[in-house]
Formats: structure tokens, C-alpha cells, sequence
């Protein structure tokens, strides 16, 4: 199964001028600006039909017996080995600890997952919105423990995961493949613009391809056994490896439904080892399943699945829009004209090639089995709304092993003098063209990234204003969740050791300053209350919309440290509801929440900007409950009309805290009451065009 390597292609049929079409339609087609009949077009005349024509100009039968010359005519030196490892490590750990490579909103709540068990320990399995394994975050709990420095524990967890899934890789090739395709194909890993993005992000899908890799190689193991002891223990091991999947990622049914096809096809081998299989999958996979039985899991699944928001042009629109994610995706966040999907566009057109490759080789069981694994692979993308690259993650080893069939092709093609050199220009231009698309650490503005084309958003931009103030001044008081809505944690994540406010660790004596992140509004009465105060208004995260939060870095003096501390107070147990907030599954109601939030006012303190903020968030929390969970009887009016009515009069009664007051009122019936507020607040802002229309849209006009 190893020999797959053979330099005689039939005189009908020579890989380059089909690569050479392959490629500028690879070009054009990741390409944004082209229309939907020009794509068409393009897929029609310069993929399709060459390929029809390759496949029948091909002989399937192999060729002619003899002497079969390897692709590498020689092993390269030990010294370009080195350089090779040791760029592949520094892509991965280089600027580890800098915000250079920043945790977004949904990735910092896997963070906050391990900064909740910091705080208080859980059993849970599941965590946030959309359900994804905790093993992760409980990893990037011993970093933490260990470093303190929450940056460097989420950034070093996530290169670590990346770099461990090159020998992994190798090994897993190793057991189908000859060794000098084993070495391309990790090649490929190591330098794929994919393989390196999950090393500086925190989402938690690095531990995906590194168990996904073990798993082909514990099947590769199995199916290599010979006796029936050898295969039953091996059974037992790849049983064990494919269980773990649902601890791992999402999309874990697909990959393990393929092991357990291919076991089952191979089963004659060993009439033990299917019985070995399952006892050891199912005594692994016995905490999910117990999970399961207790009806917790599988909201965010039924929620986004495809038969949820079925319709015919839907489907089709999910389907073609996860193929071309393959090869030529224009629409993710890393998408760049030209660049192309999970594959460059250079690996796109050498998958093409190797799909030709292998007809031409002839083998059809790894041919069969590698299309079985795509097209299983493909499933989670193509049973869901909506578009998600990391869907069909699961599909890029597959890809990559077909492209390394075609850059194979390309390289056997060439006269055997020029082998190595034609090799390791294909390889150069392969990285070069993945490696560029990673932004340098720090460099925001790398101009050949999309991720880096804007800012990281208010978190990063935050955290950039507060880090001289660290390192001058050390810990401080922060409250950086001093606002309604909470959807991005990457302040509260990457501030935890140096936030007195929240982590009760902390000493709060010498503490010489404080910092507040909270809606724009609150300025003049903040400014007015914090004399010597510095307020920065933060970027929005749509670009050419004004931004609605502000930065406030505040003094301690011996006058306002009384104050903090009494925010500190009130802080700490909301960072545990906001916490909350973020950990509800997708499709639950708000109803412990907002249980949450009664039962936590009556200590809330008679500060009024801490009674505005307890307002807005649950007036937030609220109208999500009424708005997505009608049916919830919690959300009642009668149940909290006591409690908005007493902490808004406690409050900053200023225009827009009066605008949501009476919005709430009038939604609520209470017209008359609504009507007043509004008053209220053209008193303070007369002629307000925006409280004026908000009024006639409410029909509360006299």
C-alpha cells in the first residue's frame, strides 16, 4: 500500500498542462468580485472538462512492470531538516504573551471557562453558547495556575496543539504511506495557512485535527495487525482514541463514523474486535452519554441545523458554499482575492491534479476511502445554517494527503536531475503563499492578512490603552463589564491577574488607579464625579459606525478608594452572572438569569451609577427573555416592575438611560408612564430629533 510512487506517466496524459489550467481558475475563482455565471463558467470550462477530458485520455491499469523510482532521489541534509522544524516552531511560538495576537470575543469565553474554574471548580462537560467541549479550557486552566498570565497560557496551549499535530500527522501517514509521501504531505500540515491560524487563536479547535490524526493513525495500526491478539488490543486502542471525539469538538460523529465503517469492512480479520471496539468506545464516551440521557446537550446543534431553516434554494446555497469553502472561500474572515479556502490556490489546483493522480495510479481502496472521508467529512457543513469554516475542518488532512498526490505528479514529471529543485520550489511557493496570509505578532496592519485589515476589536484596543498603566503602576481596580450587553470577555480574560476589582487574590492596598469601561453616556457624570480622569472613546467594531463604549482611567485617591472598593463589591458577583450569561446553551431561556439578577439587587449598592448599570443589564436580560422566549412565564412584568422603577430612580436619569426606561414602559403598556419619561428626558435634551422620532414610533406624541 506503501508503493504508491511512479514516474512513467502514459504518453496521453502529462500533469503540467493541466496544472497550468488548474491554477489561474483557482486564482479567479477565490476571487470576490466575480459573479455567479462567470463562476459557473469558470467551474464548467476550467475544471470540469478538464478533468473529463484527463480522466478519459488516462489508462486505468497501472504501469508497465519495472524498476519504480522514488520521487526523492536523495534525503535532504540534516541541517535544511532543522531550518524547516525550526521555522514551523517559531510561526507557532513566536510573540508568545503579547497582545500582537489578540483573543476575540468568542474565543476569550473559552478563556473565561478557565478562569471560571479558577474561581469555582465544575464537572461540566459542555460550556457558552454553542456547547463546545471544556476540555480545552480546563488545559488553559493549568496554565494558568502555573503562569498567571492569561495571554501567554491561552497563546502557548493553542501553538502547542498545532505543533503536536505534525508528528502526529507524520505517524498517522506513515501507517498508509511511504515514508518520502509521509514527509510531503506533514510538510504540507506544518506550513497550511489553517494549521497555523489554530495555533493563535483560543476557539478551542486545536485539539481537533491532533485527535482527528490519531484516530487514522490508531485505525492505520489496527488494520496493519495480522493476528487476532495484536488486532484486538489495537481494536481496544482505537475504540478508546475514536470515544474521545465528543470531549473534543462538534463535528466528532463524522470522523468517528468513518473509523467505525472502516472497522466493520475490515472485520473479517478478527471476529474479537468488533466487540472490543464498541466495549471500549462506549465505556469512553460513558460521561457524554450520561450527559446525554439528562437531556443537556444538543441545542446549539438542533438550532442550527439545516432542517431548522429548510428551503430547497437554502440547501443548495450551504452546499455550494461549503464546496467552494474548499478551495476558494471569499467570504470567511481569512479570506483574501486569490488566496483560496482550506487549500491555497496553488494546493487547490495540485488537489485537482492529485484526484487525476490517483485514477492513474489505479489503487481504488485508498481512492474509495479517502472520497468516503471527504464526503462524510463535508456532512457537519452541509447539515447546518449558515456558514462556519470549522464545520469542515475534519476535512483538511484529506485534502492535503489527494494534494500531495498532485504535487507528486508534477515532480515525477520532471527529468530526475531536477526533481529535488523542482520539489522544494513547489514547496517554497506552497508555504510562502499560507505563511503570508498569518499576520506578523503586533503588526495589526500586515498587509497581505485579512485578519489583520482593522482593528481586533475594543477589548485589544482597551487592553492597548491599559498597558503602560500596568507595567507603571501595577494592578488596578477594573470594571470593564460596566455595560448591558456581554459578547466580548477578551478585557475581563487578559486583565484577570492585574484586576483587583474581580480577582479576590489580589492585595487591594497601594492600588493608585482604577479603570471603567462602560456605555459612552455616562461621561459627563463620571468626569464630573473623577476629577483628573482620562476618557478615550473606543473604536466600534463596524467600521464607519461611531463607537458606544468609553475608557475611563481614573485616580485613587484616599477621597474615591472607598468608592471602588464598594464597586469591587458589586463587581465581583456580577462578573459570576455574566459568566453565566455567556455559558447559557444555545436555545435555553434567560429565566435563571434573570432569577439571578433579583435575587442579587437588594446588595447592590445605593450608588447611582451602579444602579444605572444593574438597570441596564437587566433591562438588557429582560427584553431578550421577552423577546426570544415569549412563553417563559419568569419574564412577567409584574414580577420586576418594582425593581426597575426603584433602581431607575436611583440612578444617572440622563437622556438615554430615561430613552430605554420609557421604550421598556411602552412595550410593557404602561403609555402614560412611558409618555412622562420621554418628557423627562426633552427636558434635559430639548429638541432631541432622536427622542422625538423614538416617541412617534411609540406612539406616545400628545
Amino acid at each position: 500500500m506503501k508503493n504508491f510512487f511512479q514516474a512513467d506517466l502514459t504518453r496521453f496524459y502529462h500533469p503540467w498542462p493541466y496544472f497550468l489550467v488548474f491554477l489561474p481558475v483557482q486564482f479567479l475563482l477565490s476571487s470576490s468580485g466575480l459573479s455567479t455565471t462567470h463562476r459557473l463558467f469558470l467551474s464548467l470550462f476550467g475544471l470540469v472538462l478538464p478533468l473529463g477530458l484527463a480522466f478519459s485520455s488516462l489508462r486505468k491499469q497501472p504501469s508497465a512492470p519495472g524498476k519504480k523510482e522514488e520521487l526523492f532521489r536523495g534525503s535532504l541534509p540534516w541541517p535544511a531538516w532543522a531550518a524547516l522544524g525550526v521555522a514551523a516552531l517559531l510561526l507557532r511560538f513566536w510573540g508568545l504573551g503579547g497582545s500582537g495576537w489578540w483573543p476575540g470575543g468568542d474565543q476569550a469565553i473559552y478563556g473565561m471557562g478557565a478562569i471560571a474554574l479558577l474561581r469555582h471548580w465544575n464537572w461540566s462537560l459542555f460550556e457558552t453558547f454553542s456547547q463546545v467541549p471544556t476540555t480545552q479550557s480546563r488545559l488553559c486552566w493549568l496554565l494558568l495556575r502555573w503562569t498567571h498570565n492569561p495571554l501567554f497560557s491561552i497563546q502557548f496551549l493553542a501553538a502547542s496543539l498545532s505543533w503536536m499535530a505534525i508528528p502526529m500527522g507524520y505517524l498517522a501517514c506513515r501507517q498508509y504511506f511511504s515514508r518520502p509521501f509521509s514527509v510531503l504531505a506533514t510538510f504540507l500540515l506544518a506550513y497550511n495557512f489553517w494549521a497555523l491560524q489554530m495555533a493563535r487563536t483560543g476557539y478551542p479547535v486545536g485539539l481537533f485535527p491532533l485527535w482527528e490524526l490519531a484516530v487514522f493513525y490508531a485505525l492505520g495500526r489496527f488494520l496493519a495487525a495480522e493476528d487476532s491478539p495484536r488486532t484486538k488490543g489495537r481494536a481496544l486502542f482505537l475504540g478508546f482514541i475514536t470515544g474521545l471525539g465528543p470531549y473534543i469538538l462538534t463535528p466528532w460523529p463524522v470522523v468517528s463514523l468513518f473509523a467505525v465503517l472502516v472497522l466493520v469492512w475490515k472485520a473479517h480479520r478478527s471476529p474479537w474486535a468488533p466487540g472490543a471496539f464498541l466495549a471500549s468506545l462506549v465505556a469512553t464516551l460513558g460521561p457524554f452519554l450520561y450527559f446525554l440521557w439528562e437531556g443537556g446537550y444538543g441545542g446549539h446543534i438542533r438550532a442550527i441545523s439545516v432542517w431548522n431553516h429548510f428551503s430547497p434554494q437554502g440547501l443548495v446555497d450551504t452546499v455550494t458554499g461549503y464546496l467552494s469553502g474548499l478551495f476558494w472561500d471569499s467570504r470567511s474572515e481569512t479570506a483574501l482575492p486569490g488566496a483560496g479556502g482550506l487549500l491555497n490556490v496553488f494546493l487547490g489546483a495540485c488537489f485537482f491534479l492529485g484526484i487525476l493522480e490517483l485514477y492513474r495510479i489505479g489503487k481504488k481502496g485508498p481512492a474509495l476511502a479517502l472520497g468516503l472521508a471527504l464526503a462524510l467529512f463535508l456532512l457537519p457543513g452541509f447539515l447546518s445554517y449558515g456558514y462556519e469554516p470549522i464545520r469542515i475542518l475534519s476535512t483538511l488532512p484529506i485534502l492535503l494527503v489527494v494534494a500531495a498526490f498532485g504535487i507528486q505528479a508534477l515532480v515525477s514529471a520532471l527529468p530526475s536531475s531536477r526533481r529535488m529543485a523542482g520539489l522544494a520550489l513547489i514547496l517554497a511557493v506552497i508555504a510562502g503563499m499560507d505563511v503570508l496570509r498569518i499576520p506578523l505578532p503586533g503588526a495589526r496592519f500586515w498587509p497581505f492578512s485579512a485578519t489583520s485589515q482593522g482593528t481586533q476589536g475594543e477589548g485589544n484596543e482597551a487592553f492597548e490603552l491599559l498597558q503602560p498603566y500596568f507595567s507603571q503602576q501595577g494592578p488596578c481596580y477594573l470594571f470593564s463589564e460596566l455595560i448591558p450587553e456581554t459578547d466580548d470577555p477578551s478585557l475581563d480574560y487578559a486583565s484577570y491577574f492585574m484586576n483587583a476589582a474581580w480577582n479576590t487574590g489580589l492585595p487591594r492596598t497601594g492600588i493608585s488607579w482604577a479603570a471603567v469601561l462602560t456605555d459612552y453616556h455616562y461621561q459627563p457624570f463620571l468626569s464630573r464625579r473623577f476629577p483628573g480622569s482620562r476618557w478615550v472613546s473606543l473604536l466600534s467594531p463596524r467600521p464607519g459606525l461611531p463607537g458606544r463604549h468609553i475608557l475611563g482611567i481614573l485616580p485613587v485617591t484616599g477621597e474615591t478608594s472607598p468608592v471602588f472598593r464598594q464597586w469591587s463589591g458589586f463587581y465581583g458577583p456580577l462578573q459570576d452572572i455574566n459568566w453565566k450569561i455567556l455559558d447559557l446553551s444555545n436555545g435555553l431561556p434567560r429565566s435563571g438569569i434573570l432569577k439571578d439578577l433579583l435575587a442579587f439587587y437588594p446588595s447592590v449598592p445605593q450608588d447611582p451609577f451602579l444602579q444605572s448599570c444593574f438597570f441596564e443589564k437587566l433591562a438588557f436580560n429582560y427584553t431578550c427573555e421577552k423577546t426570544f422566549h415569549p412563553e417563559d412565564s419568569q419574564a412577567q412584568w409584574a414580577h420586576y416592575s418594582a425593581i426597575f422603577h426603584a433602581c431607575f430612580a436611583q440612578s444617572y436619569q440622563d437622556p438615554a438611560l430615561c430613552e430605554k426606561f420609557g421604550r421598556l414602559l411602552a412595550s410593557e403598556g404602561q403609555q402614560a408612564e412611558a409618555r412622562e419619561i420621554f418628557k423627562e428626558a426633552l427636558k434635559q435634551s430639548p429638541g432631541n430629533s432622536w427622542l422625538l422620532v423614538e416617541m412617534r414610533e411609540l406612539g406616545l406624541e400628545d
